[in-house]
């Protein structure tokens, strides 16, 4: 709150030295009321709506990636099971917006066209990749990698 005051204070006094410079009327009854004050920094996190999911939490940075235990498998077949099989591109899409559409994970495309990286919706310690289509364009959950911190 002491952030947006002062920013406020700074917005005022910076809008009355440029409106009262020399031969104007300062302090004859002009009066300069900010309407909108804008600060950088931490936005809140908005509360989702009863019902609705989590957002996916973001990571930005630097991820190293190796072979490791997944934990992620069995809500992957889980959701393979309700996509229809379809081309490669159109059915790593679907199932991607399925695993958006489930409570505890998010999905990405790639990082390639036939593997999808999963991560727990709100948590960036890890993600896990899987190739999801075959050669012949059969669907399949083939562990890859995990990465850490989550890969997106």
């Amino acid at each position: 709150m002491r952030v947006l005051r002062l920013a406020a204070f700074v917005v005022l006094i910076t809008a009355c030295r440029f409106d009262c410079g020399p031969g104007s009327q300062c302090g004859s009854g002009n009066v300069i009321s900010p309407t909108t004050v804008t600060t950088t920094g931490a936005t809140p996190t908005p509360t989702p709506a009863p019902g609705a999911l989590a957002p996916c939490v973001a990571q930005l940075g630097a991820f190293v990636c190796a072979r490791g235990a997944p934990t992620l498998l069995g809500i992957l077949q889980e959701v393979q099971g309700t996509v229809t099989p379809a081309p490669e591109a159109i059915y790593v899409a679907a199932l991607v917006a399925a695993l958006n559409r489930h409570a505890s994970v998010c999905a990405v495309a790639g990082p390639s066209p036939d593997e999808i990286t999963i991560k727990a919706r709100v948590s960036n310690a890890t993600s896990e990749g899987y190739d999801v289509v075959r050669a012949d364009g059969a669907a399949q959950a083939l562990y890859v990698e995990t990465c850490g911190p989550s890969r997106f």
